[in-house]
């Protein structure tokens, strides 16, 4: 059999016209009706349709679809297994497809054991409601278009609102996706919104020149580009939600729909190796198709993961975490009962970065080779808890359960808790699969507090409550001290002057908006910003957000600041001391 069928490649791209030939087992995909030499072949191992029939159309499911199903042929899909890949074909007709499913599945019938043919048969009806789910949320395209032509006069009013104008929607910006053709591969931009389960993408709007011109400022001579990068690189500042103008953030609401994935049905994971090292790429696999993401910086990558990951487990956007945190600085319950003089438990030193690392700088300099590798099981547990994406969950899950297993002052009792968990809900899904192990910790770190309590990291820890700053070391070797605020924005620019930040003009290897200080009454969390060179410590550790202690020095650009205690002014200090001693633990 042969004729002309559209074909769609592994990535994300538009269908294309060839000719194919079928020679049983074999299917040829030629250029045209008159090339004489296949571009592919392939084996026919399997083939199916998640095309549905009328009755299903017509259930409560499917009866919005039932005009956009018989009308447009993107549906009309053909997915032909090989040993390698699966290829998706689409037929222009109804009648068409059924000859070619039909071809096809007599070909894999004549090559293929009967036993291994109903063992396929039967995998395929498993896989069949996966791909009848997506291509509902491919549909979801139809009523996109009947939007459009709604707003040029044409059409009924339609049923569904534009997603870029809903209040639920859980994050949106600009990202590049991968376009692959027979012989190119480039990355396009687009704007994306994550809506409940589904992604849509519409055309990017490309930068005003207000836009353009406040984007320019500043740029670094030596990040000099011709007008074309500096363009390109203009309509990547624009995405993930912050826009150069109100009249760029406008225009990003005019602009065409392209298309929408559901995710509920899809994997993902991020910088995948087989295509990429890049941390800003984000793999996204459905039933029908692979779809590679780009991201402007590693930390907005994470947070498109997150949200993702969360949107495919059904998790309610309110119980979302909207930006990465690895702790809440300014909602901090140990800064609170430190500063009143209360009880403080072990339950508060461990939920708390701050008060976990002295703690566990007090069981290292007691020699307590025992009770410090516990200690740790509570900061992997709480990296496990806040992450979402699957593969990364479940990469911390193995880590902590094969750490737990070495450490024998774990009771039984606690391991065998954890396994049923592990055994009744799978990891990914499960964010308090460790609780056994955190409790465990807890009750066996109590009876030390006192001793804590009376030791200097105790007052070390105390000593955090003073007021914060950082010693700016410049290019030049100059130094100055500059306080940091609750929100500290480290940059070059007149906005972040005017914005109560530290301007490093004098540094054109830092970015306009570089890095951000969270400066809590007891914490300060060092947050990059997407920065074009990165933030670390003065090791060269990459930081994405971080908490810092006293004495760590964090680089930006050329200029190094270093995290430093202020005490504060007499009255301030007397306060402190005398509720704290007035209110101190009894026994300690």
């Amino acid at each position: 059999m042969h004729g002309s069928l559209m074909h769609q490649g592994k990535m994300y791209g538009a269908w294309k016209s060839a000719w194919f030939v079928l020679q049983p087992p074999y299917l040829y995909q030629f250029a045209s009706d008159k090339a004489t030499t296949p571009k592919k072949v392939w084996y026919v191992s399997f083939a199916m349709s998640e095309r549905v029939t009328l009755d299903e159309i017509k259930s409560e499911v499917g009866s919005k679809y039932l005009t956009a199903l018989e009308t447009r042929a993107c549906s009309l899909h053909i997915l032909v297994y090989t040993p390698s890949q699966v290829k998706v074909l689409s037929a222009p007709s109804e009648e068409t497809l059924g000859e070619w499913l039909s071809a096809l599945t007599k070909s894999v019938a004549t090559h293929t054991p009967k036993l291994l043919l109903a063992e396929k048969e039967e995998a395929a009806e498993k896989l069949r409601p996966l791909l009848v789910a997506q291509m509902y949320a491919e549909v979801d395209q139809y009523e996109h278009m009947m939007s459009l032509l709604f707003t040029l006069g044409l059409g009924d009013e339609p049923t569904q609102m534009d997603p870029r104008r809903s209040p639920e929607i859980a994050k949106a910006g600009n990202l590049r996706m991968l376009k692959q053709s027979a012989d190119t591969q480039t990355w396009e931009s687009y704007f994306f919104v994550l809506l409940h389960e589904t992604l849509y993408f519409f055309s990017a709007a490309e930068p005003t020149a207000a836009g353009r011109s406040a984007n320019a400022q500043s740029e670094p001579p030596d990040r000099a580009r011709s007008p074309a990068k500096l363009a390109h690189r203009n309509s990547r500042t624009f995405g993930n939600g912050r826009s150069s103008t109100d009249e760029d953030a406008a225009l990003n609401f005019e602009l065409p729909w392209k298309g929408c994935v559901n995710v509920a049905y899809a994997t993902m994971q991020l910088s995948p190796p087989e295509a990429s090292n890049n941390p800003c790429v984000i793999q996204l696999r459905t039933p029908l198709r692979t779809i590679y993401l780009k991201a402007k910086h590693e930390l907005d990558a994470e947070d498109w993961l997150a949200q993702l990951s969360a949107a495919q487990r059904g998790i309610p956007l309110k119980q979302r975490k909207a930006k990465l945190r690895k702790f809440d600085v300014l909602t901090d319950e140990l800064a609170v009962k430190l500063e009143a003089g209360s009880i403080i438990l072990a339950a508060d030193l461990l939920h708390n970065p701050v008060g976990l690392h002295y703690a566990a700088t007090h069981c290292d300099a007691s020699g307590d080779k025992l009770l410090a590798p516990l200690l740790s099981i509570v900061l992997d547990d709480d990296n496990y808890r806040t992450t979402t994406a699957a593969d990364q969950k479940l990469a911390r899950a193995k880590a902590l359960i094969g750490k737990c297993a070495t450490l024998e002052s774990i009771a039984a009792e606690v391991r065998e808790e954890t396994k049923a968990k592990i055994e009744a809900v799978p990891p990914v899904l499960n964010d308090d699969l460790f609780s056994p192990f955190v409790k465990f910790v807890t009750s066996a770190y109590e009876p030390h507090v006192n001793n804590f309590l009376n030791s200097e990291e105790f007052g070390a820890l105390r000593s955090n409550l003073e007021e914060k700053a950082v010693i700016v070391k410049h290019p030049d070797e100059t130094e100055e001290v500059f306080e940091l605020s609750p929100k500290t924005v480290i940059g070059r620019g007149v906005n972040v002057s005017e914005s109560g930040g530290l301007n490093l003009c004098k540094d054109l290897k830092v970015s306009r908006e570089h890095a951000l200080f969270a400066a809590g009454k007891l914490a300060v969390v060092v947050r990059d910003l997407g920065s074009y060179r990165g933030t670390h410590f003065e090791s060269g550790q990459k930081i994405l957000e971080e908490v810092i202690f006293p004495g760590q020095t964090i680089v930006v650009g050329d200029t190094k600041l270093t995290y430093q205690l202020r005490p504060p002014s007499p009255s301030k200090r007397k306060s402190r001391s005398s509720v704290f001693f007035s209110k101190l633990r009894p026994g300690s």
